[in-house]
């Protein structure tokens, strides 16, 4: 029983740890394009398992969630975003939907 609690508990961390990741490389991206500082914060994401090639490219999973796009002297949005993963833990694409 102690063994199923554990792993249940490091998954959902490594899980959140992914998302935060997620959300620190939208903001990166889109602070660069908007030439502004940009803040993206998580309120509820999900990691799926995806294990497939786009255009030659292997895709090991997808974030993707629900949150706040926040821009310097702007109201913040509620936006959905989504992350690609290389290789479990590598990101290589994202993009931020408005809701």
């Amino acid at each position: 029983m102690k063994n199923i609690i554990t792993f249940i508990v490091l998954f959902s961390f490594q899980n959140a740890v992914l998302a935060s990741d997620c959300t620190e490389y939208l903001s990166k991206i889109y602070t660069q394009n908007y030439n502004s500082t940009i803040t993206i914060t998580s309120q509820k994401e999900s990691l799926d398992k995806y294990e497939n090639n786009i255009n030659n490219q292997y895709i090991s999973s997808i974030i993707y969630g629900k949150g706040y796009f926040k821009q310097e002297n702007k109201r913040k949005q509620k936006i959905t975003y989504l992350c690609t993963l290389k290789d479990y833990n590598t990101i290589t694409w994202g993009y931020v939907l408005p809701r």
